[in-house]
């Protein structure tokens, strides 16, 4: 434990998937009304979500409800260990007040630890010996001074009041003792106060660093009583994963909620001596049946999601609600479900009344490729658009509706509905169909969803030589080891990614090495300048690649598992294998149906640990390499490195080396063979093979290059022994050793010799030697 720092070892944590639960039906309204309903927002209100994001996040059931898969992430998770945060800030933790009560209404209960904070404070105050009257009598009179500030400034809320005390004790505005105690703290606790200028220095906010560590160690101490809440839900309700952490407070199923449970926790906290209490805040929903044309809970809102492309401006319009039923019949009437979709298009657009015409709305090209001929559901959703947007195999397109003039500030092509449909949207079929940035791809009618590549080739740009050598020493020196065979490997394969995207490597990088190493940096510079940051991605938990919702894969050329491979999880470890080589792959998206793609993918392996359990015996699949450390803590030189080389520029520089790099004589299967590969093997080979090698080092040690003859029983019996010098738990029978011997090409002989009483007659016996050993297990020995 660092001096003044946590004990990371007893801290508790939360992981897993939380699903919320929200009226899918109102949050459509809202979006629809937005410029409405942000007139009833407060002044001091924190708008941190985008309703639109979180809208597309989700999935609408039958009933009209929401929900929506929330994964936490702990800010600062290394170091000061932070609140917990909804990963792409995609929770209603995140959404402002008056729109998190009016969806969340009918669902949650809201617990909150009052006074949080403040009542931290003062018990850390307590017990380092610091004076904080002035901030106890704020805890224990807490009402009655919030109260009389209000009367004396009738222009501040509550709200504003409370953010006074807050910022008072991180140091916006603080006097006297709020300093007293800031640096005090700071002083006790210099671990956060060191890690908490880091952050802040890096971020350029290099003032009020006293307040900002100080909130850093409250939130550290928030969040351990919040993990104390979650706990004990869990104790009393088993499944928590429809809960939404809410920083100094937990929002829970109004199904699920007992009034015994903040009385039990408040006990719980008064056994370790902070005094904090619970309490359930109200719910204020808005009143929406005065926004807009005002909501009625029987009618079906929609909110179509715009393009996410930011050139694109849109304005809101307004939400026009028609039954199912009647609009299916006035399609119906005139429209065979069979016809394409722009003989469709051209009946429907005279049919359905001006109100159905959207204005300023964009849809994604996943809807329009959805199949040459749409259905009257898909038909009818695309009628209620204007114009659309289509970026594929990179050309733009502007689907335009009608003969109006849309003015763009881009030079992007526009065209009209029924002249792209003819082009356009009627594939055959949808599929990833990588290509070399050197040609052009051949379709045949599918529409290609492989990303764009981030460079175009130029035969007259002119490389320069050094900045590319140090990306290249980099992988020689540090990845490799100093192994030149294998570093020249590693740079071929990173070149056959761009030369030759369709055919797989099918071969793995596994890579090793202490943290601060720089093994991950030549990834991160291919990854994010050479390639394009949509054909590649870099992914901790194999769990979102090789299981059902597997929608993240798709279309990567490159996929780099970052600490992700579980060295005990054999099933997952061998369904990656299955992938290195498939050519085909399903994928699904949530909400989606399963579509079968080509798969190009190529994969590397980055790990601080070993992960023997992925290597077998002969193993064709993984180069296994040992990063070298002596860089580690060289700051100079990893400056140097991300200054040059984390950039677009050098990443041109490389894409054209890359691209122009000889690769005739390279075979992707052609694997070096470092000894760490040899050392992970060894630990997965079964223990005769391991007395096998334990007897050629022995015969090594003595120098002894005799060739010793003896019957299966006797090495048998020398193989028990070894075991049971060597603790092994399992000991093969006689049978089972015999196999393993033949299998490992250490056969048996047939040998004539005389009995006593002098006939000759044949026995069968096993020829060991220090030769022969490194002949037959050459894999193994380093």
């Amino acid at each position: 434990m660092e001096i003044g720092g946590p004990r990371i070892e007893n801290l508790k944590s939360i992981n897993g998937t939380f699903y919320e639960s929200f009226d899918h039906n109102k949050l459509a309204f809202i979006i629809n009304n937005l410029d409405e309903i942000k007139k009833k927002y407060r002044d001091s209100a924190r708008d941190a979500l985008s309703l639109d994001k979180y809208y597309e996040a989700s999935k609408q059931s039958n009933r009209g409800l929401g929900s929506i898969p929330v994964d936490y992430i702990q800010n600062g998770n290394d170091t000061i260990r932070g609140r917990y945060q909804a990963r792409g800030s995609l929770s209603g933790q995140n959404m402002v007040r008056e729109v998190r009560h009016t969806i969340f209404d009918d669902f949650y209960i809201d617990i909150d630890m009052d006074n949080c904070h403040p009542v931290i404070t003062v018990w850390m105050c307590d017990k380092l010996g610091i004076p904080c009257d002035y901030m106890r009598d704020y805890v224990n009179y807490r009402e009655e001074r919030i109260q009389e500030i209000i009367e004396a400034n009738p222009l501040l809320s509550r709200d504003d009041v409370k953010r006074l005390f807050l910022s008072i004790i991180y140091g916006v505005a603080y006097k006297n003792e709020s300093a007293s105690i800031k640096t005090k703290v700071c002083k006790a606790f210099k671990y956060f106060k060191i890690e908490s200028d880091k952050h802040r220095i890096k971020s350029g906010k290099n003032f009020n660093l006293e307040g900002a560590a100080m909130s850093h160690v409250c939130c550290f101490v928030e969040n351990q009583l919040l993990m104390i809440i979650m706990n004990y839900l869990k104790s009393k309700l088993e499944d928590i994963s429809d809960s939404i952490l809410c920083f100094d407070g937990v929002m829970i199923s109004m199904s699920k909620y007992n009034k015994s449970y903040l009385k039990d926790l408040e006990e719980q906290f008064s056994f370790i001596g902070i005094p904090i209490k619970l309490s359930v805040k109200q719910m204020k929903p808005l009143d929406l049946s005065k926004i807009g044309s005002g909501y009625k809970p029987n009618k079906v809102f929609e909110f179509i999601l715009p393009s996410n492309d930011s050139h694109l401006s849109y304005s809101r319009f307004n939400q026009y609600s028609i039954d199912d039923k009647e609009l299916t019949a006035r399609i119906e009437h005139s429209v065979n479900e069979s016809l394409p979709i722009c003989e469709a298009l051209s009946h429907l657009l005279k049919l359905l009344p001006k109100e159905m015409i959207r204005i300023n709305d964009m849809i994604t090209s996943y809807d329009l490729v959805s199949g040459a001929v749409f259905s009257l559901r898909e038909a009818a959703k695309m009628i209620k658009r204007t114009f659309a947007y289509i970026y594929n195999d990179g050309d733009c397109y502007y689907i335009v509706k009608s003969t109006q003039t849309i003015r763009f500030k881009d030079g992007d092509v526009k065209v009209f509905m029924l002249d792209f449909c003819h082009k356009s949207i009627m594939y055959k079929n949808v599929d990833v169909i990588p290509h070399s940035p050197l040609v052009e791809p051949k379709l045949n009618g599918e529409f290609n969803l492989f990303g764009q590549y981030q460079h175009q080739y130029d035969p007259n740009f002119v490389i320069d030589e050094t900045l590319v050598s140090k990306w290249t020493n980099h992988i020689k020196d540090v990845v490799a080891a100093g192994d030149e065979v294998v570093g020249e490997y590693l740079i071929n394969w990173f070149a056959h990614l761009l030369q030759h995207p369709e055919r797989k490597t099918e071969s793995v990088p596994l890579i090793k090495g202490i943290p601060g190493s720089g093994k991950n940096l030549c990834f991160n510079v291919f990854q994010r300048y050479v390639l394009n940051p949509s054909l590649s991605i870099c992914c901790p938990d194999m769990d979102k690649l090789f299981t059902r919702f597997n929608s993240a894969r798709m279309g990567k050329l490159l996929i780099v598992l970052d600490e992700a491979v579980d060295s005990g999880d054999r099933k997952m470890n061998n369904k990656m294998k299955n992938f290195i080589t498939e050519e085909r792959v399903q994928i699904e998206n949530k909400g989606k149906d399963v579509v079968e793609v080509s798969d190009f993918s190529n994969y590397a392996v980055i790990t601080n640990n070993d992960f023997a359990s992925v290597i077998e015996q002969h193993d064709r699949r993984y180069i296994c390499i040992t990063a070298a450390k002596h860089r580690v803590g060289d700051r100079k030189y990893f400056q140097d490195m991300i200054t040059s080389l984390l950039n677009v520029n050098a990443g041109k520089h490389l894409f054209h080396y890359l691209l122009r790099r000889d690769l005739t004589q390279f075979e992707t299967r052609d694997l070096p063979s470092p000894s760490y590969k040899k050392e992970l093997a060894t630990k997965q080979a079964n223990n005769v093979v391991k007395w096998l090698l334990s007897k050629y080092e022995s015969l090594i040690d003595d120098d002894d290059q005799e060739q010793y003859s003896l019957p299966s029983g006797e090495w048998y019996r020398q193989y028990q022994k070894w075991c049971e010098a060597c603790g092994e738990s399992k000991v093969y029978s006689l049978s089972i050793f015999n196999q393993m011997m033949n299998s490992e090409g250490l056969d048996t002989k047939v040998q004539r010799v005389k009995d006593p009483s002098g006939k000759w007659v044949s026995i069968k016996e096993r020829v060991v030697s220090s030769s022969i050993i490194k002949d037959k297990l050459a894999q193994y020995i380093v």
